[in-house]
C-alpha cells in the first residue's frame, strides 16, 4: 500500500497538475459553446 501512494502521489501533487487544469480549462470552453453556459455552471459545481 505504501509503495503504491509512494507512486501516486508525484501525479496530484505539484506540476502534474497543471497540464489537467488547462486540460480541464479547454473542455469546459469547448462544451460551453455547445451548451447553454447556466447549464454548463450547474453541472460543475454538481460535479465540484
Amino acid at each position: 500500500m505504501i509503495e503504491l501512494m509512494q507512486k501516486i502521489i508525484p501525479y496530484i501533487s505539484g506540476l502534474y497538475t497543471l497540464p489537467w487544469i488547462l486540460v480541464g480549462f479547454v473542455i469546459t470552453a469547448l462544451l460551453g459553446i455547445f451548451i447553454d453556459q447556466q447549464r454548463l455552471d450547474r453541472a460543475m459545481k454538481t460535479l465540484a
